[in-house]
């Protein structure tokens, strides 16, 4: 029997082919296709002239070989480059498509189908456009991928295929291949499904694998995500009894990794657990103790304390300059003094200068004295012990209402997302209770809010709706940023309802804005399940509320870099009619994107050049939040413009967000810090309005936050979102309407400390090395040395005293160059190195080059060093010697 020809390579052989479509006997079609398929790749130029002929074949339900037909028009369209009309026909193609082939073909319309079905899931009106049948056909193919790599044993790509397109399936039968790929699906699930339900889904199902197959840090970290406090106490309880004192490590740095980033209600609930679990045993002092105070974060505000106070290099004659050059006589201008100060001072405890100067801080009057209380609380954030003895002259009966609201206020700086002092809150609660004052009510609030943050006390809730419901403006806003913060994340409920018809209703500016921020932070981190909510916040008339959309869309969606949430807010900055509503949503941005710092400046340099001034100040405090701490040369190029911007306000929010983004960059690493130095340096001796010197100040503030040991962020410094942080950024950035919010900027510091602990929960002598010059990770020169000198004229010398002056010099000279050979020792800033004590300062950058093996008598107990607390396990001198023989 005669065997077809081979048409492989051959030129001239289309035209003829071709011509056999065009019969009307069926087989001579079929080997037209079949030849056509082999010299597709040198003649696919003649076979696309005729494309209609293919397609009309591929399109005939009657043609026996119409799946082959689709398979030779998918390969033209591929050579055209067609890639949408090649996924097409190949889909069409159906079993005639093999997708186990390795060809580039093969490999490019699998990719772009893949790329299909993912927005089919993602795009609900192009999904509804194309239809059941393609739909179910492309699933089939998508269906037959994925079953090739499970074939082949390709473990990692059908797992990484299978997430993205939503097989579950594939997603099981790939941990079961290979159950130690779990680790990479959790990062995977976490940071690329913007699918709330799906993640929660997908993280359900890795909890079996997660057990055996991961490290119990890791296994924590998924219970956290899974919001199941019930497993994590399990999960401490279990390390905590083990025989192994590495458990017992591992334990406090998972209760350490909780305290950081986890919600007051989450963290309560793994106590509550703990203590059911040991309420009959007499061993609980010793076993849970420990646990307990790091889970309520005593342990780590006492450390951090006791760092910030240590390493404070904050520049004392920066306030100074401030105080004694700006006119402090206008109250708003002392006020954004004391907001500097605080932030300088803030969590260091050291209020020296403030107990130095008491005169001119108590020139404040009124709102002006109720901040400059308040701002104690910014200073001793976090000091516990101290904080009733610090504030007892503002608590005590008798105090002036501005005083004592000041006071309750800088109480609940202090205390802040910390409720288990009760004494503190009865403080708080007597003190509204017994008050008709607006003032000390307005205090309560904001303290009763800041300490019972997340906890979701229905108690807390009716104290503070009790005064949302009463006719002071004043009262009535604060309650509404109060209940937002008690009832943190809490989703959809009765309350919220409750908040949103108050707001909607409300005949008070004051009373809808609290409200509306309060709508906000109850549907913190809830994603998808805010979407009836904003959607009636956009329908809803008074600009007010539709500016909370734009806050619940940022603080919904935070960290997520959601393209719907960015969509919508980028939507609203250049559409809606009130300019407040744009600016909110321009910062928006920033919140959404904040684990997503280098997509920022592209998405916003547009609106940082818009027409509209609040928008640019929305693009200005975007970048801010999300770049700070990072010295981007992207960031500092959007920003520099704007601090010559013509609106007031406009620079204003640049100064701020410059220095946010320069924070504890040194001149070496980003040469640019100087020279905003030298801008900041001469704003001050410059005529200017308020708007400018709040800018100022505040800039100066943030520059030196927390005795330059911080940085901002609304994430920990390990990439996770912190809850107290985003709080007291979203309320920050409200200071446009009520200056008194820009004291909750320090919530959101971020101590860049490495702090080692040892099994007694001691700070063990374990030095670190650093590598790199530690010019790049220095502090900057002092205010002072950096002040223009005025030089006076030389006074007249005569020439015998010039001539005997300048032979003295010549000697000293002499003498100087014949010791200096001797004496020249390496400078110490031109090391490439560092050691660095514990606990130590070490800044974003310089986390990179520590070196982990430099102490031999210590290593972090999860391998790696982090900012925040390393627990620390003793190292066996034989095990060391042992691994450097492995090495």
């Amino acid at each position: 029997m005669a065997t077809a020809p081979n048409f492989d390579g051959v030129w001239g052989t289309a035209p003829g082919l071709l011509a056999l479509l065009t019969e009307s006997n069926p087989q001579f079609q079929i080997h037209g296709l079949n030849a056509l398929h082999q010299i597709i790749e040198n003649e696919w130029p003649q076979i696309a002239d005729n494309l209609q002929l293919i397609e009309e074949l591929a399109a005939n339900p009657n043609f026996i070989d119409r799946e082959n037909a689709a398979l030779l028009a998918s390969k033209t369209y591929y050579h055209l480059g067609k890639l949408k009309k090649a996924v097409h026909y190949a889909i069409l193609a159906d079993s005639t498509f093999d997708s186990s082939s390795n060809d580039e073909f093969t490999r490019t319309v699998i990719a772009q189908t893949m790329k299909q079905y993912i927005r089919i899931l993602n795009d609900l009106d192009y999904a509804n456009r194309i239809g059941e049948d393609f739909k179910t056909k492309l699933s089939k193919i998508v269906d037959g991928i994925l079953h090739n790599l499970i074939l082949q044993k390709n473990y990692t790509q059908c797992l990484c295929l299978s997430i993205e397109t939503r097989f579950d399936v594939y997603v099981k039968l790939s941990l079961q291949h290979q159950p130690s790929l779990v680790t990479q699906a959790i990062a995977l699930a976490v940071n690329t499904v913007s699918d709330s339900k799906y993640r929660q889904s997908l993280l359900k199902t890795f909890v079996d694998f997660a057990s055996d197959n991961c490290d119990k840090f890791q296994l924590s970290q998924l219970h956290h995500a899974l919001r199941d406090p019930l497993r994590v106490a399990e999960l401490l309880i279990t390390l905590k009894n083990s025989s192994d004192s590495d458990n017992w490590l591992l334990a406090y740095q998972i209760a350490f990794e909780l305290a950081e980033n986890a919600s007051q209600k989450f963290r309560q609930d793994v106590i509550t657990n703990l203590n059911l679990e040991f309420r009959e045993n007499e061993t609980k002092e010793a076993i849970v103790k420990n646990l307990e105070n790091i889970l309520q974060r005593k342990i780590l505000l006492d450390l951090y304390l006791q760092f910030l106070f240590k390493n404070n290099k904050t520049d004392i004659h920066i306030i100074v300059a401030l105080k004694e050059t700006l006119d402090n006589t206008k109250m708003l201008v002392h006020s954004s003094v004391i907001a500097a100060y605080s932030f300088m001072f803030a969590g260091t405890g050291d209020d020296n200068f403030y107990r130095n100067n008491t005169a001119w801080f108590s020139n404040g009057r009124k709102w002006a004295q109720f901040i400059t209380i308040a701002a104690v609380g910014a200073i001793h954030i976090g000091h516990l012990k101290a904080a009733l003895q610090v504030l007892q002259p503002f608590l005590s009966r008798g105090t002036p209402q501005y005083a004592l609201g000041g006071g309750l206020y800088a109480l609940g700086l202090i205390y802040a997302n910390y409720s288990w002092e009760q004494k503190v809150l009865d403080i708080v609660l007597h003190a509204m209770e017994n008050t008709s004052s607006f003032v000390i009510k307005h205090g309560g609030c904001l303290a009763l809010g800041l300490i019972a943050m997340g906890s979701q006390n229905l108690k807390y809730y009716e104290h503070a709706r009790g005064i949302l419901m009463d006719e002071s403006p004043e009262a009535g806003e604060a309650a509404g940023y109060a209940i937002g913060m008690i009832m943190l994340g809490c989703g959809p409920c009765q309350q919220l309802d409750e908040l949103y018809t108050t707001a909607s209703t409300s005949v008070h500016e004051k009373v809808t804005r609290g409200g509306a921020m309060g709508l906000a932070l109850m549907m913190y981190g809830k994603e998808e399940q805010s979407e009836t909510l904003i959607q009636n916040l956009l329908n809803c008339r008074i600009p007010l509320m539709r500016e909370s959309a734009a806050w619940v869309t940022a603080l919904a969606y935070v960290g997520t870099a959601s393209n719907t949430a960015l969509q919508r807010l980028l939507h609203l900055a250049v559409s809606d009619v009130n300019p407040d509503v744009r600016r909110a949503a321009v910062i928006g941005v920033g919140f959404v994107l904040s684990r997503s710092a280098k997509e920022v400046p592209s998405m916003v340099d547009l609106l940082a050049k818009s027409y509209h001034p609040h928008v640019r100040s929305g693009a200005a405090l975007a970048l801010g939040i999300a770049c700070a701490g990072t010295g981007m040369q992207e960031a500092i190029a959007i920003l520099e413009p704007l601090l010559e911007d013509l609106e007031d306000f406009v620079k204003q929010s640049a100064m701020i967000a410059m220095a946010m983004v320069l924070q504890q960059q040194s001149d070496t690493a980003v040469p640019y810090a100087k020279t905003f130095r030298k801008y900041l340096m001469k704003m001050i001796n410059k005529k200017r309005n308020d708007l400018q010197v709040f800018g100022l100040c505040l800039a100066y503030g943030v520059l030196n936050a927390g005795g330059r040991n911080v940085v901002i962020s609304c994430n920990s410094l390990r990439g996770e979102n912190s809850v107290l942080a985003t709080v007291g950024l979203a309320l920050f950035c409200n200071y446009f309407y009520w200056q008194p919010l820009a004291l909750m900027l320090p919530l959101a510091f971020h101590p860049t400390a490495v702090i080692g602990l040892d099994k007694n929960l001691q700070l063990p002598n374990w030095p670190i090395l650093s590598k790199g010059n530690r010019k790049l990770y220095a502090n900057p020169p002092s205010f002072e040395s950096e002040k223009e000198v005025v030089t006076l004229q030389k006074a007249a010398q005569l020439s015998i005293t010039k001539r005997f002056d300048g032979l003295r010099k010549k000697d000293a000279e002499e003498v100087e160059s014949e010791t200096a050979d001797e004496n020249q020792e390496p400078e110490e800033d031109e090391q490439d190195f560092d050691i660095l004590d514990n606990p130590s300062r070490v800044t974003i950058n310089q986390l990179k080059g520590i070196n982990l093996k430099f102490c031999n008598d210590y290593r972090p107990i999860t391998g790696e060093v982090f900012h925040g607390f390393v627990m620390l396990k003793e190292i066996d001198k034989q095990d060391d010697e042992e691994e450097e023989d492995d090495e």
